[in-house]
């Protein structure tokens, strides 16, 4: 029964790496097939999550049946887990999704106002058309009321009434030029209508456009809002789960306490969960070596700043003590303890200044975060009860990133401290003071 136990609580904790990467869809696939291939995948495992959860109903209650209970749990916390890495992605994801539409948003808002100021200068444009017909068409009128009134004059005539042939020919120049005026003025009122026609259809063709860019804007903000409740629901749903996880790591460690520490099945459930919490820090190894590869950390010597590093507890020595040594039963660091830390009102601070790279939950580190110092070198702190920054944020030295916690795979509230120098771990007792 032990060594089933022991497969089935392996096997759980290991599907956790499987079940992250199985969740990537292709790199070439759209956010939306992205998205799409994420809340298939979320679906599934709330399935599995479900089916869990009335197996162990009938087995809670049950003494004899503690250690399937606790392999049940075990199978939930990895299942729950890899809930959060879904959703984790789809959030991101859809965040991307959101950042495409805010820059959509404010494009069309841009369009919207260079056409707004078209139709302006268009209408503007059409008024003073408008006013130019108007005068012409005024004078054009005046002239003809002229010619009716004191009728026109032929050439033979203004021969006849000519006291000379220099006054005929001037007269003749007069009447020439009076018609190519009123010609003049014709053509000018033609052309201000072919004009004013060419004004107006450019008009409507800008506000249809304006029309179709409000349209579209609308549909980009519907859009962004929808998202941004799939965001707000996906976080509360990660939320519940980290809430579940750690309810179902408190079962386990009192399942743990229950039993007598001579007894076969401590033994075997002890022996497991420092197995699954090996395979989780080995878990961690991988996220943040691939982290350096992708070039989101920097590489180097390790070497730290002429600042140096403070201790991430920024309290007396006589507060603070250490329970766990780096590489106390491959232990990655070092717990920090500081007294009164169980009230979740004591701070963890960044040893120096830097980026913060990671700023998440696991189900056996907590919320954690994680800053790059530079030159490769990094620091980890863990089981924090809150995270205070987040990812691309930069910290300065003595900035508190997290009140120490208790989450995740924890057994009292406690700081998990790590250095890392291109995503391996280093003793901290190296660089602390």
């Amino acid at each position: 029964m032990n060594k089933g136990l022991l497969k089935v609580l392996s096997a759980t904790a290991a599907s956790a790496v499987l079940l992250t990467s199985a969740v990537f869809p292709a790199s070439g696939a759209t956010t939306e097939e992205k998205i799409a291939a994420l809340r298939a995948k979320n679906k599934e495992l709330q399935t599995q999550i479900d089916d869990a959860e009335k197996k162990m109903a009938s087995l809670k209650d049950d003494i004899s049946e503690r250690k399937a209970y606790a392999s049940q749990l075990s199978g939930q916390i990895t299942d729950l887990q890899s809930q959060i890495d879904v959703l984790d992605q789809s959030i991101d994801a859809i965040q991307a999704k959101i950042d495409v539409l805010l820059v959509d948003i404010e494009e069309k808002n841009n369009l919207i106002a260079s056409l707004e100021k078209q139709v302006a200068e268009a209408q503007a444009e059409i008024e003073d058309c408008e006013k130019r017909i108007a005068e012409t068409y005024e004078r054009l009128k005046q002239r003809i009321r002229s010619i009716y009134v004191n009728g026109s004059v032929s050439s033979l005539e203004l021969l006849f009434s000519s006291s000379s042939f220099t006054a005929y020919l001037e007269g003749l120049e007069l009447m020439d030029g009076m018609a190519k005026h009123d010609d003049a003025l014709i053509k000018s009122i033609e052309a201000d209508i072919a004009a004013l026609e060419d004004l107006q259809e450019k008009l409507e063709a800008s506000k249809k456009k304006e029309e179709e860019a409000r349209v579209a804007l609308q549909e980009a903000k519907s859009d962004l809002e929808a998202s941004r409740a799939e965001v707000e629901e996906d976080k509360a749903t990660v939320s519940a789960a980290k809430k579940a996880i750690q309810s179902k790591w408190n079962d386990v460690q009192a399942v743990i306490s229950e039993l007598d520490e001579k007894s076969a099945e401590y033994k075997a459930l002890v022996t497991a969960y420092t197995r699954q919490m090996n395979e989780a820090t080995a878990e961690i190894d991988k996220l943040l070596a691939a982290q350096v590869q992708a070039g989101r950390m920097s590489t180097g010597t390790g070497t730290v700043s002429g600042a140096g590093f403070i201790w991430p507890t920024p309290y007396s020595r006589s507060q603070i003590f250490t329970t766990t040594e780096f590489g106390q039963g491959g232990h990655g660091g070092i717990d920090i303890n500081v007294y009164g830390d169980e009230q979740h009102n004591k701070a963890a601070v960044s040893v120096a200044a830097g980026k913060v790279v990671t700023s998440t939950f696991h189900y056996s580190y907590g919320n954690y975060v994680v800053v790059d110092h530079g030159n490769g070198l990094s620091t980890l702190y863990a089981h924090l009860y809150r995270r205070d920054v987040s990812v691309g944020q930069s910290v300065s030295q003595g900035q508190q990133v997290g009140i120490i916690g208790n989450t995740g795979h924890s057994f009292g509230a406690h700081l998990h401290f790590e250095v890392r120098v291109n995503g391996g771990r280093r003793n901290p007792r190296n660089y602390l003071p």
